[in-house]
């Protein structure tokens, strides 16, 4: 591998005006790699590997691992309908199973303004009935409001991205009589030393970094949207624990975590739950997000013919943060990004070419 390709792929970003601040770490069985350029915040603070972030949907390979563990502790079943866990999902005609939850194909979905446009009806209706992830609700009412609203579909046929995941962050408060962020870092942040990983604004032990717009057609490509620190929105004390977007980490935190998973730490689970964890779970005939992948639990699994070496487990999260962990060649690729956009930051996909079209 040239590491100095590497390197200017992701220096380039930065110096043409892309990105404020990029950070990549590449771990494989021959290779060790940390890339890092720009800038922090707003203040002109130099990024790092500890340089604290919005890690947004990341936090589904969390979840993920914290549903996997009560179900290692004999507190919930997998294939278990939801509504043996929350009365509230009783009434649902059929309600979905923790399974489906787990692979987003629970029929449920996210909320959109129907103001905005041409909105699905399923979306407008979450809208109207005040379901927001990033609002300050209880979990307990989030999940009854959710449970009142109609499915996109019948569970398990098709796949959808959804708010499944903070559902799930429900489930797990339920069973084990614990928050999932008491879960998360009593079994997994502190087992693997993750200090600067939480989701609550509190276990931080340094400011939360700023956070962009990305706008390709300015230049610089990108505007203020977060100036982090304290005050930020996203550290709201008051903000509803959200299993499928609320995550706080740093480039480093996250790919030991994905050094972890890769390496099946017993620390966290058990041989079997990796493979359920890391496997594709959806049927040959439904696709998940792209054409050429299907889904684990909380991340696409590459099918053949796609950019993704088959049988690779990815996902990301809104301000860029992207993860890749491929059990067959031995590979863990972190990217840490503070630039919410809506795949119209291209260097992912560049850094994916470069290293698995060698």
């Amino acid at each position: 591998m040239d590491l100095s390709r590497i390197t200017a792929i992701v220096e380039e970003a930065v110096e043409a005006g892309e990105l404020p601040g990029v950070g990549l770490s590449i771990r494989s069985r021959s290779t060790s790699v940390d890339v890092i350029a720009g800038v922090a915040d707003v203040h002109g603070s130099v990024l790092s590997g500890d340089s604290i972030g919005r890690y947004y949907s990341s936090a589904k390979l969390v979840t993920s691992i914290v549903v996997l563990q009560r179900m290692e502790a004999g507190e919930l079943e997998l294939d278990a309908a939801v509504s043996t866990i929350l009365p509230e999902w009783a009434d649902v005609d059929e309600a979905p199973t923790i399974r489906q939850l787990l692979t987003h194909t629970a029929g449920l979905t996210y909320p959109a303004d129907p103001a905005t446009g041409d909105v699905d009806p399923v979306d407008a209706a979450y809208f109207t009935a005040g379901i927001n992830h990033e609002g300050s609700m209880s979990l307990e009412d989030f999940s009854s409001r959710l449970a009142a609203q109609p499915l996109c579909f019948a569970p398990g046929t098709q796949w959808r991205y959804s708010l499944a995941h903070d559902l799930l962050g429900r489930v797990v408060e339920v069973v084990a009589n614990a928050s999932l962020s008491e879960l998360a870092n009593r079994r997994i942040f502190e087992p693997l030393g993750l200090t600067r990983t939480s989701f609550t604004a509190a276990a931080l032990p340094d400011e939360l970094g700023s956070c962009w717009i990305h706008r390709p057609d300015s230049d610089p490509r990108y505007e203020l949207a977060d100036p982090g620190g304290p005050d930020s929105a996203f550290l709201n004390p008051d903000r509803m624990l959200s299993g499928g977007g609320g995550l706080i980490s740093t480039l480093n935190d996250y790919t030991r975590l994905c050094e972890a998973v890769l390496h099946a730490d017993d620390r966290l689970l058990c041989a079997e739950s990796f493979d359920e964890l890391l496997t594709d779970q959806l049927a040959a005939d439904i696709v998940g997000p792209d054409e050429h992948s299907g889904f684990g639990f909380g991340g696409l699994v590459a099918r053949a013919g796609g950019l993704l070496p088959e049988g690779a487990f990815s996902w990301g999260g809104y301000a860029g943060t992207q993860f890749l962990i491929d059990r067959n060649s031995g590979t863990v690729v972190c990217l840490h990004l503070q630039v919410q956009h809506d795949f119209t930051v291209t260097l992912w996909p560049e850094i994916l070419s470069y290293l698995f079209e060698q």
